[in-house]
């Protein structure tokens, strides 16, 4: 999954191919996502996604950084470093398994940014991703439902139950036309939600 972001530093790939080596991350999550926000030296910022890619990996690794309350650092930097998109789209999906992040992650605003990069991004890839990660947010067994409920404040149910089967097929009809009574939808309907969601995120 994280395969290409770490080949880029043979050194970490070095180092976390040794086995058990992400457990010393634990108890510093505070400080490492913190140097995500290091908006004036890419390099801090990219090394940290580096050793976070890696380290999600690992289920105590995740307990830890659910219990650390530090998700939005990761959320904000999906916009400060936009080529790294995916890799922390994958990421995110990692940590989703874990019912305290969802809702910290719908508490923090994070669908918002979420929905931001489903309806506005000009990658596929990118939407597609997104659209699995709200499909995998919504279900989860205890805040799934809160999470299906903010979704249908900004698109039809439709879309939600979509994400769920294929993200894919989700993105092509979001950029589609319909008109049935499970949905109606068009370029008006798509491009007043779009310019909603994009509003909410940059205030």
């Amino acid at each position: 999954m994280f395969r290409g972001i770490r080949r880029s530093n043979p050194y970490l790939a070095l180092l976390f191919a040794l086995s058990g080596v992400e457990m010393q991350c634990i108890g510093h999550f505070r400080l490492l996502f913190a140097l995500l926000s290091a908006e004036s030296c890419k390099d801090v910022q990219r090394g940290a996604l580096e050793v976070i890619a890696t380290v999600t990996r690992n289920h105590e690794c995740v307990n830890d950084i659910a219990a650390s309350d530090i998700l939005v650092h990761l959320v904000v930097v999906l916009y400060t470093l936009p080529d790294h998109q995916v890799t922390i789209l994958d990421i995110l999906y990692a940590l989703m398994s874990t019912t305290k992040i969802v809702k910290e992650a719908l508490a923090k605003g994070a669908l918002i940014y979420l929905l931001d990069l489903f309806c506005n991004s000009s990658a596929p890839a990118v939407r597609e991703k997104t659209a699995e990660l709200l499909a995998r947010m919504g279900a989860d067994k205890l805040v799934g439902p809160k999470v299906r409920l903010a979704l249908g404040r900004f698109l039809p149910a439709a879309f939600a139950d979509a994400m769920r089967d294929s993200p894919q097929i989700c993105v092509h009809m979001f950029e589609g036309t319909h008109e049935n009574p499970e949905l109606i939808w068009d370029n008006d309907a798509r491009e007043r939600v779009s310019s909603a969601i994009t509003h909410l995120r940059e205030e």
